[in-house]
């Protein structure tokens, strides 16, 4: 008996188009571009907001 996961990503890789893919692919490096340029620029994110009260 096969896992649903398994069967799951199966038809859906064999279905996807080179497009999806590499849109996929790039949308998942820009967000992770923006959490790595965020956490690296969370100290002056929380200074910046307890200094405007």
């Amino acid at each position: 008996m096969h896992a649903y996961g398994e069967n799951f990503m199966a038809l859906h890789t064999a279905a996807a188009s080179v497009f999806g893919v590499a849109s996929v692919a790039g949308e998942g490096l820009f967000v992770g571009t923006l959490a790595v340029l965020e956490w690296r620029g969370r100290e002056s994110l929380v200074n910046s907001r307890a200094h405007r009260s």
